[in-house]
């Protein structure tokens, strides 16, 4: 027998929670789930789990995901070994949906599948789900019941506080998925269910409804923008936070969301550590030369869209964006365009957002206004300006307003840099006028 010396290296994500990699002395490595330290010091049995090396990482990430549950579930339930088949019950169907080889969470973003943080967020819903329900029995579930979970989900923490709607009908549109499921796999009582749940010959009966959170009314406007940014550029920052300026301004210009303009670090195992590699993952978003061309012409594939639709902008149009640019030399223009100022690096998503929030409210911008709000912001404005809502349709790739007013027909043309220029254009005149 081999044998098994020192980890070299760790692919522990949201995707393969526990994943280990253990190399042994021929060199071959070795996937392992391993325990958290949580639970074996409260004795939880299985301490660690020897997976297939052969696998592909999708199915070693199921198992992860499997063996994740199973431990949450002996934690949750005060020790008691609960098998994750556990019959005909909710933890079964949670369990099928993660390890089955045909559910979208397994099937690559380039197949079809999920995007990863789309998928961390239906992982993180199924838990939710297997504490409430884990151990219900499918073919005993009723209409009630579901009503009875969306209200437990909503339940305010602390108590007495806002109820979590929006938590609670995203919970209850993932049960829905694993019912969808369930009836491609034919798991026993899924069809029922899910029939019950979206009124499907029913005698007529309606689906089964439950409310979200209230849509988001706030905006970034013009006013926030300029503020933030002269917060930014305040002689004792010292140019730290020139990125978040540079991002903000062009999202505000742009109507791009923020993963766009910031970019993303994407799951990639096994990606050789580099500038724009580590711990397993490869960062992806825009890039001088690859998006933005000498003539600071703008051409930039939307995640949203699967990168399918382009947002196109001239951005030498936009007198915000052209006092950014003037502080990154030409020489310095390639690669990542928005990089921190602390790492010289693209920013994480969740430092990008605490240094915005930290800047915003020194600037003084309220606390319910959002970096996300900085595209209603920008359709708002040239709406209000004039803008030719055609033309805005263009722009964005999307099909309504912050209003919820559709602004596009159901047909999606190509983007067109004239159509866009016009909505650039009507939002400089309405800031001239105003």
């Amino acid at each position: 027998m081999s044998k098994i010396v020192a980890s070299s290296s760790t692919a522990d994500t949201p995707d393969a929670p526990g994943l280990d990699w253990r190399k042994r002395a021929s060199g071959e490595r070795i996937p392992y789930w391993i325990a958290t330290r949580k639970a074996v010091e409260v004795g939880y049995p299985t301490k660690t789990v020897r997976l297939d090396p052969t696998w592909s990482f999708d199915q070693i990430a199921a198992a992860c995901r499997r063996c994740q549950i199973e431990m949450q579930a002996w934690l949750a339930h005060g020790g008691q070994p609960l098998p994750v088949s556990a019959g005909n019950t909710w933890r079964g169907l949670i369990a099928e949906y993660e390890c089955n080889p045909i559910s979208r969470i397994n099937i690559p973003f380039e197949e079809g599948g999920l995007k990863f943080n789309t998928r961390n967020q239906y992982l993180q819903w199924n838990i939710q789900i297997d504490r409430l329900i884990g151990m219900h029995s499918l073919t005993e579930t009723r209409v009630e019941d579901f009503k009875k979970w969306y209200e437990a989900f909503a339940a305010p923490k602390p108590e007495g506080g806002t109820p979590m709607r929006s938590k609670a009908k995203s919970c209850m549109e993932q049960i829905n998925r694993l019912l969808q499921f369930g009836v491609a796999v034919e798991i026993e009582g899924c069809e029922r269910l899910a029939r019950i749940l979206n009124g499907v010959g029913n005698n007529g009966h309606k689906p089964v409804k439950f409310k979200g959170g209230n849509a988001r009314t706030d905006e970034l406007t013009l006013e926030h923008v300029k503020a933030f940014v002269a917060e930014c550029h305040k002689p004792d920052r010292k140019g730290m936070h020139d990125g978040l300026a540079l991002a903000t301004v062009i999202q505000f210009e742009t109507t791009l969301r923020q993963a766009d303009v910031i970019g993303q670090w994407w799951p990639e195992p096994g990606a050789v550590p580099g500038s724009l590699t580590g711990n397993g993952t490869r960062w992806r978003g825009l890039t001088w030369g690859e998006h933005i061309d000498a003539d600071l012409i703008m051409e930039k594939p939307t995640s949203k869209s699967r990168e399918v639709k382009k947002t196109l902008a001239d951005l030498a149009m936009s007198d915000l964006v052209m006092a950014e640019l003037a502080l990154v030399p030409l020489e310095r223009r390639v690669g990542p365009v928005v990089i921190s100022g602390y790492t010289g690096l693209p920013y994480q998503r969740k430092a990008f957002n605490r240094a915005w929030r930290q800047i915003a409210n020194a600037a003084g911008i309220p606390k319910s206004v959002q970096n996300r709000d900085a595209r209603s912001g920008a359709i708002t404005e040239a709406l209000t300006k004039g803008a030719n809502p055609e033309h805005l349709r263009s722009q964005t790739t999307h099909a309504e307003t912050p209003a919820g007013r559709r602004v596009m027909n159901n047909n999606y043309d190509r983007p067109n840099l004239e159509k866009v220029r016009s909505v650039q254009r009507a939002r400089n005149e309405g800031r001239k006028a105003s």
